[in-house]
């Protein structure tokens, strides 16, 4: 091994994000809490890993939204693509008007510009999010106060019905494959 400088994993100043990202390794405990200054968004906190300007990354940006129960990250919408993935807890996530569970295991994925919005209606929880830009400062959230979210009892007993008609399919697919083997 050399020490000669490998071109596009030393910070350059002049050159873009992506010449200057480098493997990089953080401790989430390391990194502070952040929220909205307008609560208006949604009463959340998150913890951004990576962000360029913060770290020595480019094109995507992540972090761990961290919810309380009662609090939210109320209807919004913003241009890039975003992905959750659940890591504690189950939250009620709003898409385009539909309910989804996010527990521990689970991703969704969220198109860009589509109306979304999560909510701890059953007790803490927390998820890991991607967004597919250098920095965190590169996604302007919109709220959208037009968008009615679903009610809790509401979205609950449609996640319930889902649920439902899944372990039903499952049952008889089941049925299915032990008369095909008999």
């Amino acid at each position: 091994m050399t020490d000669t400088p490998v071109p596009g994993l030393l910070p350059d100043t002049d050159a873009p994000a992506i010449e200057t990202a480098r493997p990089t390794v953080i401790a989430a405990a390391a990194c502070p809490l952040d929220s909205f200054a307008d609560r208006a968004f949604g009463t959340v906190t998150w913890q951004t890993l990576f962000s360029a300007g913060m770290t020595p990354t480019a094109s995507m940006t992540c972090g761990i939204a961290h919810f309380e129960p009662g609090q939210t990250l109320e209807l919004h919408c913003h241009a890039p693509h975003e992905i959750y993935f659940g890591l504690t807890g189950r939250l009620r996530v709003m898409v385009d008007g539909v309910a989804h569970v996010l527990e521990a295991g689970t991703a969704i994925f969220i198109p860009g510009d589509t109306v979304h919005g999560v909510f701890a209606d059953e007790g803490p929880g927390s998820f890991f999010y991607v967004f597919p830009r250098d920095s965190f400062d590169e996604v302007a959230y919109h709220l959208r106060p037009d968008a009615v979210p679903v009610p809790a009892a509401v979205a609950a007993e449609a996640l319930a019905q889902e649920q439902e008609t899944e372990q039903l399919a499952l049952l008889t697919a089941l049925d299915e494959t032990d008369a095909t083997l008999q």
